[in-house]
């Protein structure tokens, strides 16, 4: 039901960001309906993906397949980019809190 779900099928391209503890904010911010990129720091990748600056990890990925099951949508991808920073652990969400 993500108000960005269309986005993501449509493109043949999509960014994983693994946020840093430092970005509990950001994370809040893009589980909002209908998020706007504007006040979010980000590069564009080579595929022209926007990836959020100062995350632990962006993974730049190539989708292969697209799978429905359930009320999910799966996407399986082709690593394309990893872009690591070690400088910060990663924000963790479990059992509806961050830790």
């Amino acid at each position: 039901k993500s108000s960005s779900l269309k986005n993501y099928k449509e493109s043949p391209n999509l960014g994983i960001n693994i946020l840093a503890r430092n970005q509990k904010n950001t994370a809040n911010y893009f589980s909002k309906r209908k998020p706007i990129w504007g006040n979010t720091k980000y590069f564009l990748s080579t595929n022209n993906i926007p990836m959020i600056k100062e995350c632990v990890v962006n993974i730049d990925c190539k989708k292969i397949k697209t799978i429905s099951q359930g009320d999910h949508i799966i996407f399986i991808c082709k690593v394309n980019k990893i872009l690591i920073n070690n400088i910060d652990k990663p924000l963790i969400y479990f059992n509806s809190q961050y830790i």
